[in-house]
């Protein structure tokens, strides 16, 4: 039986994933996974009363206070807190959960790449058309393909050795936070400009009912934009031109 665009991606993004988390499940109890003394573990997770605390308010102040080694991280100390209360002072445990929230925001990567595709798609179609005529079951397709594709290319970033310190060393878990709700705020705002641009495309057939340029400037730039705005105006020229 043959397998969807959908499924070969699922399996594909699966196998790749596992490969990369293996040689970390394989070798649970090596003895390798320990803190790493020589940097910032001894001070980050060994010596820190926060970590060792109980789970009170004066704790919850001083997790979301301190500056440590010059950095400020609360939702790092709450989730390194979580982890160490779960499963104790395990640094192998420390590098799953790095792992588990870096593919998440993969995920969410992909998402906003697979978003940004089909907004320049309707926006290309606009500069060849005052009207799109692109149907709703076109546009459908075209979403599925590109989420496809960015599941894909995103999967394949998140296991780019560049990323191996995030996910090898304890005390970088709380980088992996960063992109996730880095790649949040991006999702939040392309969703935005992708809904502006579907309420934009009306009818059936999926025809656009104003002017091309004044969809572009209202899609990116909100209901209130004009042409006179010579900001706006740039913007829509370098999209339609």
């Amino acid at each position: 039986m043959l397998l969807s665009r959908g499924q070969c991606v699922s399996v594909f993004c699966c196998v790749v994933t596992l490969l990369y988390a293996w040689p970390l499940l394989a070798t649970r109890n090596s003895g390798g996974w320990d803190f790493l003394y020589i940097w910032d573990d001894r001070t980050n997770f060994l010596d820190n009363p926060v970590l060792q605390g109980s789970l009170s308010f004066e704790n919850l102040y001083e997790m979301f206070t301190m500056v440590r080694i010059n950095m400020y991280e609360p939702l790092g100390w709450a989730l390194k807190f979580a982890v160490v209360k779960s499963v104790g002072l395990d640094a192998w445990w420390v590098r799953v959960v790095s792992v588990v929230v870096h593919f998440v925001a993969g995920f969410v990567l992909a998402k906003v790449s697979a978003l940004v595709l089909d907004i320049d798609y309707v926006l290309t179609k606009l500069g060849s058309s005052s009207k799109i005529g692109l149907e709703l079951d076109n546009r459908r397709q075209w979403s599925n393909l590109h989420f496809h594709a960015c599941c894909m290319s995103a999967v394949m970033f998140t296991v780019h050795p560049i990323h191996v310190e995030v996910v090898g060393w304890p005390s970088a878990q709380s980088y992996t936070l960063s992109a996730f709700f880095s790649y949040c705020s991006l999702l939040v705002h392309v969703q935005n400009i992708h809904h502006n641009l579907s309420q934009f495309i009306g009818g059936g057939d999926g025809e656009v009912l104003i002017d091309g340029e004044d969809m572009v400037l209202k899609v990116l730039l909100g209901r209130d934009a004009m042409k006179s705005s010579l900001m706006s105006s740039g913007i829509g020229h370098a999209y339609l031109k």
